[in-house]
């Protein structure tokens, strides 16, 4: 009888020693109300610990009378003592610590968050020192940033385009506020829609997916923007060469309700006019954003983004037999609505969204009184519901389902009757697809050195004529081999339903297509292994590897010039695709000197049964090596120096290397056909460049603070080669010149906020 009394009363101890408390809440920024994401929330006396998620939300089992402490990178710690008193969900606030030459950080793979520690293939950018580098016309912009990043190519010189680990551009889903971008670049694709001053965080997935994302091959840029400042009205903006922008921000009701409002637009047009001369271009774009935190358990957010390039061209001078005009308009425009809750258990949340989604653009050609009108667009009509369920310390499971209604209407062209004697009207080809997805998966850590990652995707289409369905498995694992040194190997699968069919022209005129019973879907299968070193000085190491398989990727069929907007199917081949490489990243993330370098080693070649006799062949993008200096310097709390250094192999492309001629209908003359070499057979010459910035902060003072940044783009005016021109000699012969697009470019900005 006293060893069962004895037991139960040690049943009982352990019991109550077992029932931890449920600690959650909201961790959040005490000036401007902003939560903060990868805040560390740790008991290091019972060696548990977790992370903010990307709405500054957390849950964490501990034992009562367990001291909580809060770090985040740049802002002072704080500790709670868990009791069964403490009010839950909990609001925490941190306070920003003051800025020190030394304390300076470099944005890059921080590894605040479990995706950033543990995960492959991961790119995060802190915005708050995102405005030191040298810039294009001095405007800021965080894909060029990202550009900079180990496996992670730009198209050509100046654009926003990117090529991730041998993936064509129209493989990268591009979200703003769980908004799909269908085209994130301004001005033919030397600017990126995103305005830094709206955006809060970036995170960019190249490997390793996670399975609450899908739609896209090569990688997902996920962009989410501020919620305006909870306790105090702001206005900041800045001047620069090219363009001018401003944001203003504040509470709607203290602590409950906020706003934020964003613009910008270039003025290159009228720069031109007050030289008496005509560049007709300019684009505008605005951000704004709702928040509304009713009670504790509940927060809606309303978001919208509506961005404008205006194109016109005029040449009607009277002397002129043709009085010709050219305009071209293209809109993006998104809104999102989303709530997220925390179910009283502390343990479930829930993030669910609406979002619309439009692209569209519209070109008008006119000779004379005869006119011709292109018009294509999409639009998306989306539902997202997420669940982060956090079952103990040692698992976080998420489950979730997404649903997406696309309509396109690609290329409807109406011309006049001089125009349509050649090309014949193309009616409104309106197609619809459905899509969906529904997805789980589990990040399990059983002890301090092991994280195991694992989920399940299932995709699918309704093509009208064919139903496509797609499982796509995810996994990832993470070792750490000693306190400084870690391995990591990841495996995901990705479907695409939709393809990029681009022609011919340079202007933004390219359309996007859903798959058929004939185009089938895009998959890839990628294999990513890492290796992290922590090195002194607060250096860090980062070495991937990565092998992906990808099918059914698209071409044009050999000899086709054009193609037809609505029979397309005809002028599409599919093929096979294979891409691998070695990513290198050292990095200094503090210190008055900071900043990386990176180096990706890269090949990309498919095989199209249609093309190039049947073998494999390199891709247009196949760039063998990429480099990537970054460094800056801080002289003091005031003054910045900061050099860019980007080296990139160049481009490929298919060559003429001959003529042959063939009789025409009455065989008096003959009509010269091309023949082609090697299929990307020549490579273009590397570009290479040097930018250059100093940023001076302006005095501070209590309510108003300043900065200008000077700065030179390609600072020893090498022009970098971006496209073939070819030129027929007097002898029929070709010849072929790389043409450059930017020289040595001076900028001067302001910047300012109060």
């Amino acid at each position: 009888m006293k060893i069962l009394f004895n037991a139960i009363l040690l049943l009982l101890a352990y019991n109550i020693h077992a029932q931890n408390i449920t600690v959650s809440g909201n961790i959040i920024d005490a000036q401007t109300g902003e939560s903060l994401i990868g805040v560390s929330v740790s008991c290091p006396e019972e060696l548990k610990g977790t992370l903010t998620d990307a709405f500054g939300y957390f849950s964490i089992d501990v034992p009562s009378g367990c001291l909580l402490t809060c770090s985040y990178i740049g802002y002072e710690s704080t500790t709670i003592k868990v009791s069964r008193q403490l009010i839950m969900p909990l609001k925490i606030t941190l306070t920003e610590k003051k800025v020190s030459i030394q304390e300076v950080v470099v944005y890059g793979n921080t590894g605040t968050t479990p995706l950033e520690k543990w995960g492959t293939g991961i790119t995060k950018i802190d915005m708050k020192q995102a405005n030191t580098l040298p810039v294009l016309g001095g405007e800021r912009d965080v894909v060029k940033i990202l550009q900079l990043m180990p496996g992670i190519k730009k198209e050509h010189d100046g654009s926003t385009g990117m090529l991730v680990r041998g993936g064509a551009g129209d493989q990268n889903l591009v979200l703003l506020d769980d908004a799909p971008v269908y085209n994130a670049s301004h001005l033919v694709g030397i600017f990126s829609v995103f305005n830094n001053d709206a955006i809060k965080d970036v995170t960019m997935q190249k490997g390793g997916f996670t399975a609450n994302y899908g739609g896209r091959l090569s990688s997902v840029l996920d962009i989410r923007t501020k919620d305006g400042n909870m306790h105090k009205h702001m206005v900041s903006g800045g001047v620069g060469l090219l363009s001018a922008r401003a944001s203003i921000e504040g509470p709607i009701i203290k602590e409950k309700a906020s706003y934020i409002v964003s613009a910008r637009r270039t003025y290159i047009d009228q720069m031109y006019k007050l030289v008496r001369s005509d560049l007709p271009f300019y684009f505008y774009d605005i951000n704004a954003k709702l928040s509304y935190k009713p009670t504790a358990y509940d927060q809606f957010f309303v978001s919208g983004y509506l961005g404008k390039d205006v194109l016109d061209y005029e040449n009607q001078k009277p002397d002129r037999i043709y009085q010709t005009d050219f305009s071209n308009r293209l809109y993006n425009r998104t809104a999102t609505f989303r709530w997220n809750h925390n179910y009283e258990g502390q343990k479930l949340f829930q993030h669910s969204s609406l979002v619309h989604t439009q692209y569209r653009f519209n070109l008008t050609n006119r000779i004379n009184q005869y006119e011709w009108k292109t018009t294509s667009t999409i639009h998306d009509y989306m539902a997202k519901l997420h669940y982060d369920y956090y079952i103990n310390n040692r698992n976080h499971l998420q489950f979730g389902a997404e649903f997406t209604h696309h309509i396109f209407n690609p290329n409807q062209s109406v011309g006049s009757p001089a125009f349509t004697d050649f090309i014949a009207n193309t009616p409104s080809n309106r197609i619809t697809l459905n899509e969906g997805a529904v997805f789980i998966q589990n990040d399990y850590q059983p002890n301090a050195k092991l994280f195991i990652q694992y989920g399940l995707r299932l995709s699918g289409a309704d093509a009208h004529e064919k139903l496509y369905t797609n499982w796509e498995p995810r996994a990832q694992v993470g070792y750490s081999l000693t306190s400084k040194q870690s391995v990591k190997l990841a495996y995901a699968r990705m479907a695409q339903y939709m393809h990029l069919v681009t022609g011919a022209s340079t202007l933004p005129s390219d359309v996007w297509y859903p798959v058929t019973d004939a185009i089938k879907p895009k998959l890839a299968d990628q294999l990513t292994a890492g290796y992290t070193l922590q090195l002194p000085a607060n250096c860090q190491f980062q070495a991937e590897a990565y092998y992906k398989w990808l099918e059914h990727v698209s071409e044009f069929k050999e000899g086709t010039i054009g193609f037809s907007q609505t029979d397309f199917e005809k002028d599409i081949t599919q093929g096979q695709s294979r891409a691998y490489g070695i990513e290198l990243l050292l990095q200094r993330k503090s210190g008055k000197w900071n900043g990386w370098v990176g180096y990706t080693l890269a090949y990309s070649k498919s095989q199209f049964d249609d093309l190039n006799n049947g073998e494999w062949f390199y891709a247009r993008f196949d760039r063998r090596h990429d480099v990537s200096f970054v460094g800056n310097y801080a002289l003091n709390n005031r003054i910045t120096f900061s050099a860019v250094f980007a080296y990139a192999s160049g481009s490929r492309f298919t060559p003429i290397i001959g003529q042959y001629l063939v009789p025409n209908g009455n065989y008096t003359d003959a009509i010269p056909l091309p023949i082609y070499g090697k299929r990307n057979g020549i490579v273009l010459s590397p570009s290479h460049r040097l930018d250059i910035s100093v940023t001076i902060k302006g005095k501070q003072r209590e309510k108003f603070a300043s900065e200008w940044q000077i700065g030179v783009y390609n600072v020893y005016n090498r022009t970098q080669p971006y496209r073939i021109r070819m030129d027929v000699q007097p002898n029929g012969s070709i010849q072929y010149k790389q043409v450059g697009l930017f020289g040595c470019i001076p900028s001067v900005s302001y910047h300012f906020n109060f």
